[in-house]
């Protein structure tokens, strides 16, 4: 049975989805699941490069219930280095994001303790960025 803890924090996330949520499509080799409801963040990385000198990147996240990603991906539903998440621009430009994170970071990690949302760290394709 929920707490009351986790029943107002499943309650958050479906509202935060429904208002804020935007579909993307993710794609794994040639799989690809489309209306993948998702809430767009970023997070801020800070460590020291192979030379000392300190770096910062920014990823661009989305935020998804793990079930869709089930049902996207199967298996696990964990995103994986080198999987893709697509997202339509405001001009309907489709604008693929690789899943990856810098530093040797994990490329995703659970918005709860439930382990029921996913927050996947993403870079732009056409970036070059150094994992």
């Amino acid at each position: 049975m929920d707490t009351l803890f986790q029943k107002g924090a499943g309650l958050i996330a479906s509202l935060t989805a429904r208002s804020c949520g935007q579909a993307v499509n993710f794609r794994r080799g040639e799989s690809v699941a489309t209306g993948v409801t998702a809430v767009v963040g970023s997070k801020l990385f800070r460590y020291n490069d192979a030379s000392g000198f300190s770096t910062v990147s920014r990823t661009r996240d989305f935020i998804v219930d793990r079930a869709d990603l089930l049902a996207a991906i199967g298996v696990d539903g964990e995103p994986r280095d080198g999987d893709v998440i697509e997202q339509v621009d405001e001009f309907g430009d489709a604008i693929d994001y690789q899943v990856a994170a810098p530093n040797g970071e994990p490329v995703f990690q659970y918005v709860d303790t439930s382990e029921t949302r996913v927050r996947i760290h993403t870079f732009r394709d056409d970036r070059t960025v150094e994992v």
